[in-house]
Parts: structure tokens; C-alpha cells; sequence
């Protein structure tokens, strides 16, 4: 599975000392929204590269009912670095295919 992973952009606004850079999102081929990771801690390279964060927790979107049914599910589990919590999304991914958009739901 093939998913598309992208970090929200840095706060430029005029009041960006009060927002965070938010956690990556997965995004599949045809657009769709599958997967955002969330944590206490605002989204910073040098400290995500060393683990330096909170726990992260990952919400899964099913669009089996269609966009307007849409639900999102948390993952039980939390995770301690970025590449656990992206392969446990995967991982859950693979096990619900009927998750993703079907042409006759839009």
C-alpha cells in the first residue's frame, strides 16, 4: 500500500508564536484524507529524528459508507517514534481495505 505522508507547513501568520506545526497526514492516490498522527508535542525535525517527543497517537479515516459517513478510529496503541506509527497505520490499512473511497460512494 502506498500512502502519501505530509507534514502540515510551518506557522507563518501574523499570531504563529501561538500555533503549532501539526504531525503528518496520510493521504491516498485519489486524494483522500486515511490517516492523521497527533501528539502533545508541536511537529519539530531534529526532535522527531531523536525520539525527543510525546507519545504519538494515530487516527485511521474509513470511508466505507461513503464521504459523508465518514468515521475516523483511533489506534489502541501509542506510539514512541514516527516510523512505528506510520507502519501501524499501514498495517491497519491493509487489514481494512473496504476503509477506502470506492468510486460509486462519492
Amino acid at each position: 500500500m502506498k500512502l502519501k505522508w505530509k507534514v502540515q507547513s510551518v506557522p507563518t501568520e501574523r499570531y504563529r508564536s501561538f500555533e503549532r506545526r501539526g504531525w503528518p497526514n496520510a493521504w491516498a492516490n485519489n486524494g483522500q484524507l486515511m490517516a492523521s498522527l497527533i501528539c502533545e508535542d508541536e511537529y519539530y525535525p531534529p526532535n522527531v529524528r531523536i525520539g525527543s517527543h510525546e507519545k504519538l497517537i494515530a487516527w485511521v479515516y474509513d470511508y466505507s459508507q461513503g464521504v459523508q459517513q465518514r468515521k475516523r478510529w483511533r489506534l489502541k496503541e501509542t506510539f514512541t517514534t514516527l516510523a512505528e506509527a506510520k507502519t501501524a497505520v499501514v498495517k491497519c490499512l491493509e487489514a481494512h481495505p473496504h476503509f477506502f473511497l470506492q468510486e460509486n460512494q462519492q
